[in-house]
Order: structure tokens, then sequence, then C-alpha cells
């Protein structure tokens, strides 16, 4: 049984910032595995055998140890199930697979350097509880409701002067699939006229919020203690302005300097959530003013250094690497840059969803657009 204590990546075969990742630390000398989720249960199996001991076999069959130093938890997908399992069966295979991955993850959990540590996952995506940590870190936020309540939702709007915006909670599964098409559901204007009937409205909870103008907005990515600022000139193309995912081939972005006092509430917010890395939305009204929108905490940001030039994929390798430790002093050295690995990072995963299962169906958007 071989030992792996190097770097690990649990993903799926379709999330493209897994191989650029693996091909820049491969190209720093360093072991790293990506663990595709989507491969459970139908062709990986994984065991936990006395205290401190995690099993893994994967497609070819090899047994070996799991037990990294480091772990980027990056984008796992949920348990894919054949289509011939009777649809009796489905929901108990389903049910027993996820609290099983559940468990696994949590007794893998209690050593190595966690990217982002798995017990703050939950408490880290909650939007809610987001805005406390920024209200509670000096920032700005946008009067915001949560709710399926229809009544309540038309006073939220009719009290923040007949027009809010609406979000999904969770933009990831905001998606539909039908003959080879993908809607994706972005940031929408909502008004009374607008609302669907009662009953449709009650039964999907939602994100209600103030419509805050826009001078451009922040992506701010974070790094333990690193940041990087990009300014994303949303307000200058036509289909982005509420929502920048709407119009990447028109997007402008820069590189940004940001307040100390933004940088220090950023770091204030991850502390909160207890995770060690996270992507920022910002908005910069048109008299200056920074609103918080949320933190995405495995957000993308690889296509920040596409858009900007900024060393971000190098700066993130030498995280992993040193496992969150900032050196006393900065080294002169070589850095890896997104272009450099890009081909191979394409070849890594072509080859990788020919052998694995795919979490997605082939026809889905590519994942260099997916900047959530």
């Amino acid at each position: 049984m071989e030992g792996s204590r190097g770097i690990l990546i649990i993903t799926h075969p379709q999330d493209l910032h897994a191989f650029l990742v693996q091909e820049a630390l491969a190209q720093k000398g360093h072991t790293v595995d990506l663990l595709h989720t989507s491969d459970f249960p139908q062709r990986s199996s994984k065991a936990v055998l006395e205290e401190q001991t995690h099993l893994f076999r994967g497609p070819d069959m090899e047994l070996r140890d799991l037990r990294p130093e480091v772990v980027w938890w990056r984008r796992p997908v949920s348990v894919t199930l054949p289509d011939w399992l009777h649809p009796n069966d489905t929901e108990f295979a389903r049910s027993e697979c996820r609290h099983f991955f559940s468990w696994f993850w949590e007794a893998l959990s209690d050593s190595g350097f966690w990217v982002n540590p798995y017990a703050s996952r939950l408490r880290s995506e909650n939007k809610i509880l987001q805005q406390r940590a920024a209200l509670r870190a000096g920032l700005e936020v946008p009067p915001t409701l949560y709710s399926n309540d229809p009544m309540e939702i038309l006073r939220f709007i009719r009290g923040n002067g007949g027009e809010v915006v609406y979000k999904p909670l969770r933009p990831h599964n905001a998606t539909w699939r039908e003959d080879n098409r993908v809607e994706a559901l972005y940031t929408s204007l909502l008004t009374e006229d607008l609302l669907p009937d009662e009953e449709i409205l009650a039964l999907t909870p939602g994100i209600f919020q103030q419509h805050v103008r826009k001078k451009h907005e922040l992506r701010v990515v974070v790094f333990g203690s690193e940041i990087f600022a990009a300014k994303i000139k949303s307000q200058q193309t036509v289909r982005g302005k509420l929502d920048f995912r709407a119009a990447y081939d028109e997007l402008s972005l820069e590189p940004a300097e940001i307040p100390p006092y933004i940088e220090k509430a950023c770091l204030s917010i991850l502390d909160q959530l207890g995770i060690v890395t996270g992507s920022f939305d910002l908005i910069v009204t048109p008299e200056d003013r920074y609103v918080f929108l949320e933190v995405n905490p495995q957000g993308q940001f690889l296509w920040v250094e596409a858009y900007t030039g900024q060393p971000i994929l190098d700066t993130f390798c030498e995280f992993l690497i040193r496992k969150g430790r900032v050196p006393e002093q900065r080294e002169v050295r070589p850095q890896i840059r997104l272009t450099e690995v890009e081909t191979k990072a394409f070849q890594r995963q072509e080859r990788a969803q020919a052998e694995h299962v795919l979490a997605y169906p082939p026809e889905a958007p590519p994942i260099k657009k997916a900047a959530s």
C-alpha cells in the first residue's frame, strides 16, 4: 500500500482551476493528486479502517493510504449514481453515499492543512453569516431580505423605492439544461409587477436586496494575508451591469488599490468564518462608498490573473506549499504564470474527462466562464 503525503485537490474532472494549479505545482516539483468526487460510488471506493487510517481505491483499483499534508477542498460534487438503479433504491443509495462521504472527509480533516477547513464549509457559505461578519468588520452592507414570504417580499420592494435585485441562494445550482442548452439565472431587477404568483413565490426562498448603484465592482482575492484586488468595469458593458458574469466577452479588468480598512475587514471576515481564503465581491458606488456583497470560499480566482496579469496562480501555489505561512523575508524567485501552464492543464483535463465520471453533462458551459 503506497502512502501519499503530498498535496490533494478534491474536485471533479470538469474543473479547469484544479488542473491549472496541479500543473503549476508539478512544475514547482511537488506531488499533487486530484481526487475526482464524481467517481464515487461508481468508480471509486473509500474506507475508514482503525483510527487515523483512511483508505481510497480509485479507478485504477490501487489501494492506498490517503492522508495528505495539504488538502485543497476545491469543488467536490455530489454522488453520481447509475441510470439503471431502480428509482425506489436511488434515494436510499444517495442518502447513504452522502452521509458516508461527509463522515469520510470529516475523519480525514483532523490532520493536515486544509484550504478551506472542512469544519467551516457550511458556515462560510452562509450569506446571512457573511453579512453579519461584514457588519462586525465595519463594512457597509445593503439592506437584504432572505425570504419566501410573499407579503414580506412585497413590503421590502415597496420600502426600497419599488425596485430591488433578486439573487438565488446557491448560484451554482441556478442553471437549467434542456435541448443541449444551458440557461443560468443571474442577478435580476425585480419590481412589484414582475413578482410571480404568491403560490409560486412561496415555493422557493431567495435573496432580495436593495439595488445599489455602481461606479465599478471589485473582486478581492485573499490567500491567508496575501491580497489581490481587481477593478471590474461592469458598467461599461451592455449585459453585465447588474451581474458581470453575464458579460465575460465584454469585461475589462485592471489591478486596483483598496483602502487599508477594506483589506483589514476582508481578513476579519475570513477569521470570523473560520476560513483561510476567499474571493470577495464589493461595489464601489458613484460616491466612492465600498459596499460588501459576499465572499465565495472556493470562488474562481485565476480568471483575474488572465485579465490583469497579477501573479495569482503562483501566489496560491506558494500558499499551499507553505501551508499558509508567509516567509519572513520575500524570496526572489521565478514565478509561474497562468499562460505557462494552460496548454498542459487543458491536456490533463481532457485525459481526466475521458477516464472519470463527469459531474455535469458535456454540453455544460466552459469552466473558464464560471467565475462566481
